[in-house]
């Protein structure tokens, strides 16, 4: 569960050379982490790393550390309602099985660190609350070992059976759902403050399914932990230099925090538009394929394409749209062939 010897990434600086002419040309520096712009200011993902004064490293917790709020100390704040994909981890996420409760972003004051907002009187209407389910999604596996909850102070009403359950954010099942394994079952309880400990473990999506049928009230739920992540991941925004530019040096500084047998991976991608894509329309007929914009890829395509031909030779001259298309002579009108939506690399 604990890496051995995590690399904190200091910096990584990008220098490119922009300009059409050695004259005019300007060197520029894309800086990120320490001494330039901050690693959560510049992450499209960061999971499971933290930025340590300037540098960037897999996340470690110490004994007794409230994992939600080292995650909101690092920049990832929490979302109100469950990812799309289940598998793809992300920031870290909130919610529970109650539309209201999450229509009012409840499952957020849960995870805020202020007792003061809680629950409120969501749970204490007069319907049995068996059932009433919280989830959190960390965003990625943490080394976990004690999960605490607790009403708001002064309120008696507090959760009296539950059961915990835990994911490791690697079992899925046939529909890319989190299969949980119950980590704990309570069936009576009597202390309005939860505190439970067991043993490490790998733990990335936690439910909470109340079993009372009595109202109750939550305030905080934490979650605690100690060593580093299994795994930690670092993907920048798309930086765009405002033109053409000539790349010149990649620095990257990293320091390795101890012996052992971690590793790290640093990969760049370039291109000459904001996007990874490159789309193609393709004739049926002819198997001929030719490159398009996005934007008539996602607009324009499918569609018939209609053209003019040649009487005598059958070649095909230039594209009419339907209006002109349907004023040539028969003789004039070009098969129609059908585009469809084609490769994309």
């Amino acid at each position: 569960m604990t890496a051995p010897a995590p690399r904190s990434l200091v910096g990584i600086f990008l220098a490119v050379l922009g300009g059409l002419a050695p004259s005019d040309a300007q060197i520029e520096v894309w800086h990120i982490g320490k001494g330039g712009l901050t690693w959560v200011s510049q992450a499209e993902t960061q999971i499971g790393a933290l930025d340590v004064d300037g540098a960037l490293q897999p996340l470690k917790l110490q004994a007794g550390e409230n994992l939600i709020e080292l995650l909101r100390a690092s920049g990832q704040r929490f979302l109100n309602g469950q990812p799309r994909d289940f598998i793809l981890g992300g920031q870290p996420r909130a919610w529970s099985n109650d539309g209201f409760f999450n229509q009012i972003s409840g499952p957020l004051d849960l995870i805020d660190g202020d007792p003061a907002t809680s629950s409120s009187g969501v749970f204490k209407t007069a319907q049995s609350q068996a059932g009433a389910t919280f989830f959190w999604d960390l965003g990625a596996p943490f080394p976990v070992n004690r999960i605490r909850f607790f009403p708001a102070p002064n309120d008696d009403a507090f959760v009296k059976a539950f059961e915990l359950r835990v994911n490791d954010g690697e079992n899925f099942n046939d529909i890319n759902r989190p299969q949980y394994e119950v980590l704990r079952r309570v069936e009576v309880n009597r202390e309005s403050t939860v505190d439970i400990e067991f043993a490490p473990l790998q733990g990335r999506f936690l439910q909470l399914l109340v079993l009372s049928k009595t109202v109750f009230n939550i305030a905080e739920f934490e979650i605690y932990g100690q060593g580093f992540v299994p795994v930690a991941s670092y993907v920048s925004v798309l930086h765009s230099f405002g033109g053409p530019v000539n790349y010149g040096r990649l620095r990257v500084h990293a320091t390795q925090l101890g012996t052992g047998a971690a590793s790290a991976a640093i990969q760049m991608r370039t291109g000459a538009d904001d996007s990874p894509l490159a789309y193609f329309r393709r004739d049926r007929d002819t198997g001929r394929q030719e490159e398009v914009s996005a934007a008539e890829y996602n607009t324009n395509l499918p569609r018939r394409s209609l053209y003019r031909q040649d009487p005598d030779t059958g070649e095909l001259l230039e594209e009419l749209d339907r209006a002109d298309y349907l004023t040539q002579p028969i003789e004039d009108q070009g098969p129609v062939p059908d585009f469809v939506k084609g490769d994309i690399r």
